[in-house]
C-alpha cells in the first residue's frame, strides 16, 4: 500500500468509514478534523503510513516532522478552510513574534513540505513542494485560493487505503 512520495503530485486519499472514536459519530469526526489542531499531529502518521520511507520525528520542537531514507527533512503542515501558515507554529497565536530570521534558519535545513488538505474531510489531498520553490519566496501563508493554484496541475494519484 505505501507509495514513493513524488514531489509536485497530488496523492488522493479517503479516509470514508475509516476513522472511529468510541461512541462519536463519524461526521462528527470528519468535521473535528478540518481543524488543523487536531489532525496535525495524526497526519503525521498518516504520512509516515502512507509513503514509503518517511519516518516520523517523535522529538517535539524539533526542526522537522519527518525524514526519508536520504535523510532529508519535511516539514508537515495542514490545510484548513483559513489556508496554511508556512511558519512554525511556536511563533503562531496571540502574543508570539515572528521571527524571519529563524524561518529562514529552519527552511535551510528543510528538503521540503508535505501538505495535507483537509478542507474537504473525510477525503483529504496530499501533496510536496521543496522548500526552494519560488511559491514560498517571502511568504508565512498560503491562502486556500493559492494552494488551489498551486496543485491546479499536478498529476493525480490516489491512494487506497486498506484497514
Amino acid at each position: 500500500m505505501p507509495v514513493r512520495l513524488a514531489m509536485r503530485t497530488r496523492y488522493n486519499v479517503s479516509m470514508l468509514d475509516r476513522v472511529q472514536y468510541g461512541p462519536v459519530p463519524r461526521q462528527r469526526l470528519y468535521e473535528r478534523f478540518t481543524d488543523g489542531r487536531i489532525s496535525g499531529l495524526l497526519n503525521e502518521d498518516l504520512l509516515q503510513t502512507l509513503f514509503i520511507g518517511l519516518t516520523r520525528n517523535d522529538v517535539g520542537g524539533g526542526s522537522h516532522d519527518l525524514m526519508d531514507q536520504q535523510n532529508r527533512r519535511y516539514e508537515s503542515r495542514t490545510i484548513t478552510n483559513r489556508g496554511v501558515n508556512l511558519v512554525p507554529s511556536n511563533q503562531i497565536g496571540q502574543g508570539r513574534m515572528i521571527n524571519l530570521d529563524a524561518i529562514a534558519e529552519r527552511r535551510n535545513e528543510l528538503y521540503a513540505f508535505i501538505f495535507v488538505d483537509v478542507r474537504n474531510s473525510p477525503n483529504y489531498f496530499i501533496f510536496s513542494i521543496p522548500v526552494d520553490d519560488p511559491v514560498f519566496e517571502y511568504r508565512r501563508k498560503l491562502t486556500c485560493n493559492q494552494v488551489d493554484e498551486i496543485v491546479a496541475d499536478y498529476p493525480n494519484r490516489t491512494i487506497p487505503i486498506r484497514l
